[in-house]
């Protein structure tokens, strides 16, 4: 993967539409501080300024915090609060989507927003097929 500050001349050259950023926390930043919270709030911000002077829609992965995990497993639902790191993605994002699902007893996932700067939200519930990584909307 491609340090982040090579990522402008990479829109530049390919002219993308989206980009996706599979996951946020893997992003090589020789220009981050070495502490991970400053680091992933280094890639945020160039994330953001990336996504505004391009015009493209960025799409960045995050996983979850071990604590969401947890609340989780006992059964409490997810919130905008839950990815893993500081709190800066939930602050600069636009849209924070979460896809859930027990993926060791079942194939339904529910797509939904967390968060929304704009106020608008979804909620979808799909089957997952594993064998083509496809996600179909349940009748």
């Amino acid at each position: 993967s491609p340090d982040i500050t090579r990522y402008s001349e990479l829109i530049e050259q390919y002219k993308p539409k989206m980009l996706v950023i599979d996951t946020i926390d893997m992003v090589p930043a020789r220009y981050a501080k070495n502490d991970e919270f400053e680091k992933m709030n280094y890639i945020i911000i160039e994330l953001k300024k990336l996504a505004m002077q391009n015009d493209i829609i960025l799409l960045g992965v995050s996983h979850i915090s071990k604590g969401a995990s947890r609340r989780l497993a006992e059964g409490n639902p997810m919130d905008i609060h839950d990815t893993k790191g500081n709190s800066v993605i939930e602050q600069k994002a636009d849209k924070i989507i979460s896809f859930e699902g027990d993926r060791e007893n079942s194939r339904i996932r529910r797509i939904r927003t967390l968060g929304s700067r704009d106020e608008s939200t979804f909620h979808i519930v799909c089957n997952f097929d594993w064998e083509t990584f496809t996600f179909k909307q349940r009748g």
